[in-house]
Formats: structure tokens, C-alpha cells, sequence
């Protein structure tokens, strides 16, 4: 299958340890198929409380081409960095 993906983020760095995060991902996994294609909205922000740990809280949504699987949902995840 000939497969076509994008993503993008924009970063606004609010003060020292916090950004907003705007983001927008879309992709294609057949090209051959039509109107399979998805596409997620992403806003939350990041936090490094210390250096080396930061949190992410993000509000997603999913938009695909038929509209019978639109969802959204809440994404937090820790990243731990050594």
C-alpha cells in the first residue's frame, strides 16, 4: 500500500518549564482507497517540573473521511529522560 502521513506542532513556550502545544496529524494508509484518510487536533501543553521529567496533557480529536469513527479523547503521558 502506498501510504502518505503529515504532522505538525507549534510550541508556545508560556514561561521557563511550560508550553502550549497546538498540533495537527494526518494521514492516508492507502492511496488507493478513497476517503480513508484521518486526521487528529491536538491542544494541551507540556510541563517539566524538574529537568529530566516532564508531564503532557493534551485534549485530542479524531476526524476521519466517513465520520462513522470521529472520537475524541485525554492524553497524558510522563516522559522520564536519563
Amino acid at each position: 500500500a502506498d501510504k502518505l502521513v503529515w504532522y505538525g506542532e507549534l510550541g508556545w513556550l508560556l514561561w521557563n518549564g511550560f508550553n502550549m502545544i497546538l498540533a495537527y496529524d494526518w494521514a492516508d494508509p492507502d492511496r488507493d482507497v478513497v476517503d480513508d484518510q484521518s486526521g487528529r487536533l491536538q491542544f494541551g501543553g507540556q510541563w517539566t517540573l524538574i529537568p529530566g521529567v516532564t508531564f503532557d496533557g493534551r485534549v485530542r480529536y479524531l476526524d476521519v473521511a466517513t465520520d462513522t469513527g470521529d472520537d475524541a479523547d485525554v492524553f497524558l503521558q510522563m516522559h522520564l529522560w536519563f
